[in-house]
C-alpha cells in the first residue's frame, strides 16, 4: 500500500511555526516593554530621592531636631520624667525650622520628580502615537505603490493583447 501524502503534517508544522513565531513576537514585545517600564521606574526613583549622599545629609541634619522635638513634647505631654532641656532661647526656633526645611525641600523635590516624569511619558506617548500614524502612513503608501505596479502590469498586458489582435 501507498503511504499517505505527508503534505498535512507539513500543514501543521507551518502553522505551528506561525504559531509559536507569534507567541514569540508577542514575549519578546512584553520583555522589551518590561525593561523600559523598569528603566522608567528607575529614573523616576533617581529623580524623587536623588543622590545617596544627598539623602544622608538631609537625614543627618533633621535626625537630631527631630528626636529632640520629638523628646521635648513626648516629656511634656505625657511626664515622664526624663528631663529634656529645652533649647537656648537664641535656637529655640531653628529646630522648627530645620524640620520645616527639609520636609518642604523633599516635598518640592518629590513634586518636580513626579511633574517631569509625567512631562515624559506624556512626550513618550505622543512619540508613540507619531510613531505609529508614521508606520501607518508607510503602509498605505507601500499598498498604493503595489496596487499601482499591478495596474501598469495590467496595463501592459492588455495592450500586448490588443497588438496581437490588431496584427492579425
Amino acid at each position: 500500500m501507498a503511504s499517505p501524502p505527508r503534505r498535512s503534517h507539513l500543514r501543521d508544522a507551518d502553522k505551528f511555526k506561525a504559531a509559536t513565531g507569534a507567541d514569540r513576537d508577542v514575549a519578546i514585545a512584553t520583555l522589551q516593554a518590561n525593561v523600559a517600564a523598569y528603566h522608567e521606574q528607575n529614573d523616576l526613583s533617581k529623580l524623587r530621592w536623588g543622590w545617596w549622599g544627598e539623602r544622608y545629609l538631609l537625614l543627618c541634619a533633621a535626625l537630631p531636631a527631630v528626636i529632640h522635638s520629638g523628646a521635648v513634647y513626648l516629656d511634656s505631654t505625657f511626664k515622664f520624667g526624663w528631663a529634656i532641656a529645652r533649647t537656648p532661647g537664641v535656637y529655640e526656633g531653628q529646630e522648627l525650622q530645620i524640620i520645616a526645611a527639609v520636609v518642604g525641600y523633599t516635598v518640592i523635590k518629590s513634586g518636580f520628580a513626579l511633574e517631569l516624569a509625567t512631562f515624559k511619558l506624556d512626550a513618550a506617548q505622543q512619540y508613540a502615537t507619531e510613531r505609529k500614524v508614521a508606520e501607518s502612513e508607510n503602509r498605505v503608501a507601500h499598498a498604493i505603490e503595489a496596487v499601482t505596479d499591478r495596474l501598469d502590469r495590467m496595463t501592459e498586458r492588455l495592450d500586448r493583447i490588443l497588438d496581437s489582435t490588431s496584427n492579425r
